[in-house]
């Protein structure tokens, strides 16, 4: 029996459902306090503010530190992190893009963990995915799309 190493991400399928599709044109840029704009809404949360600046320098994620009052943001290679007063804000622990996704749409920031960082990229394409099929073309869109709610 051979049993040869496969890496399922240089394989990529051709759709014939959805010709038109182009991931190019769905916008995820997401503005942090009114002021600052980023292109991936999905958070990074690192354990301290060192490896945060790391990441930071790595991704173009925003990569976020939590204090007690505030929230550290890393974010554009800057050295200082802005503060934000995220009280107000729920953040939800997300595992894929689908996941970011739907918690965008209810209101949440996704986060994911600094051992997820690997896979973001991924993540990042199945949320283009879904806000494509939900025929949102930027973030303010996904945040109206109809949804169903179960249970």
């Amino acid at each position: 029996m051979l049993i040869k190493k496969f890496n399922s991400e240089e394989v990529s399928f051709v759709h014939h459902s959805l010709p038109d599709l182009s991931l190019k044109e769905i916008d995820t840029t997401f503005f942090i306090d009114n002021n600052l704009k980023v292109a991936v809404p999905i958070f990074v949360l690192a354990s301290d503010d060192k490896i945060a600046y790391k990441l930071s320098e790595e991704t173009n994620a925003p990569v976020i530190v939590d204090g007690k009052d505030w929230i550290n943001i890393y974010v554009n290679n800057r050295k200082d992190p802005l503060k934000i007063d995220f009280k107000k804000i729920i953040f939800a622990k997300v595992k894929d893009g689908v996941e970011a996704a739907k918690a965008i749409r209810n209101s949440m920031i996704p986060i994911i963990t600094e051992a997820q960082i690997k896979d973001l990229p991924l993540y990042i394409t199945q949320l283009k995915i879904a806000m494509f099929l939900t025929n949102s073309k930027n973030i303010e869109e996904l945040k109206h799309a109809p949804i169903y709610l179960m249970g």
